[in-house]
């Protein structure tokens, strides 16, 4: 049967801190624990290029991902968006993907977000003229 995993603090701190309010860094990665008991922080990227972003993802690991999703409109006006990718690559063990996707939501309500919400299982799942234009017509869900 699948857990919820609790949310560890330092992952609540440094989103709602270090990359909402201050904007220190532009994409936060999160996992679970060794022992798989907590969602703990994984990475902390300053600066990251979409492809930056995407090449931090592991294979076969399972990962929580945040990214400030800066684009310029056609028209003009520059927008910055949070978005969340649930990374579940197709390498991933079953056990794993079973409680990351059941920690999910949990993750979802001890952060301040709610949508812009993307699953990806491969690269070519992140593909970022598709983001874009999820994105820039509202978000996904």
């Amino acid at each position: 049967m699948s857990r919820l995993l609790p949310v560890n603090g330092e992952c609540v701190r440094v989103y709602n801190d270090e990359f909402n309010l201050k904007q220190k860094y532009n994409a936060l990665t999160m996992k679970m624990n060794e022992d798989r008991s907590e969602i703990v922080m994984d990475q902390k990227l300053e600066n990251a290029t979409w492809q930056q972003f995407v090449d931090c993802l592991p294979e076969g690991e399972p990962r929580y991902a945040f990214y400030s999703f800066k684009y310029t409109l056609p028209e003009g006006g520059d927008r910055d968006k949070v978005i969340m990718v649930s990374w579940v690559h197709d390498n991933t063990g079953v056990k794993d993907k079973m409680v990351f996707a059941s920690s999910k939501n949990g993750l979802k309500s001890a952060l301040p977000f709610n949508k812009n919400d993307f699953q990806a299982n491969n690269a070519g799942d992140l593909n970022y003229d598709d983001i874009l234009k999820e994105v820039s017509q509202g978000g996904t869900n």
